[in-house]
């Protein structure tokens, strides 16, 4: 830092999803009064963290040639490293975000049925089931947080009673889905109002014989949020 330098913050956002900026502009290097550029780090209130910096000229010290990027926590034993003395930054401008990536997670909508029906206007409930595996334990989940098409379920349970189908993403097809019974693994299977997914749908896509991908939306405990997709046959529509 030095008389042609600053450091400048800002509060941006409402609870709970606030951000505070923290700037380092026009700053430059120890013995070296030349080079200059800008970063700033954004620490969100959900637990992201945006490094970000920009007029970075094609010089490998503006680059991270002599730089330590990542985060650390205070007692300096966990840490997430992007690189180490090593000019990793692009031209111009570069971003890295260190957060909770969205986990994958297999769903089950009308488990024990392949391909899953949904009469749009069934008056019932559509049960949708989040499967458990050896490496995912779903009372881990936060069941408050979970959504399908943006709508919350009405309750919830625990039992097991079915196995997830491989790939739990990027379905495109009513026929990725499989049948099998319970596999020994804890399921959490959540009753949503049929009625309530059928507004969310929407008239325009509420023809018979129409094969929707319904995603799933929610949170762990810790935090990490996850998706989940699958597929289904509307059987009968509201036209």
């Amino acid at each position: 830092m030095d008389n042609y330098a600053s450091v400048r913050t800002e509060l941006r956002g409402t609870a709970p999803k606030r951000l505070f900026a923290i700037e380092w502009r026009n700053v430059t290097f120890h013995y070296d009064w030349v080079n200059r550029l800008d970063f700033e780090i954004v620490l969100h209130e959900t637990g992201a963290v945006l490094l970000q910096y920009r007029n970075i000229d094609n010089n490998s010290r503006e680059r991270g040639r002599s730089a330590t990027i990542g985060l650390e926590n205070k007692d300096g034993n966990k840490a997430a490293l992007f690189s180490f003395n090593t000019a990793s930054l692009g031209l111009g401008e570069s971003a890295i975000l260190f957060g909770n990536v969205a986990k994958d997670v297999p769903v089950d909508i009308k488990p024990g049925a392949c391909p899953n029906p949904l009469n749009l206007v069934s008056k019932g409930v559509l049960p949708v089931a989040i499967l458990g595996t050896a490496d995912f334990d779903v009372r881990t989940i936060d069941p408050a947080t979970v959504t399908l098409k943006g709508v919350a379920p009405l309750r919830w349970s625990f039992e097991d009673v079915a196995s997830p189908y491989e790939q739990f993403a990027g379905k495109t097809s009513i026929y990725q889905c499989n049948n099998s019974g319970p596999d020994g693994n804890l399921d959490i299977v959540l009753k949503f109002d049929t009625q309530e997914i059928a507004a969310a749908i929407g008239d325009a896509k509420a023809n018979a014989g129409q094969a929707l991908i319904l995603n799933l939306r929610g949170g762990l405990e810790d935090g990490t949020e996850i998706k989940g997709e699958d597929p289904v046959v509307i059987i009968r529509g509201k036209k």
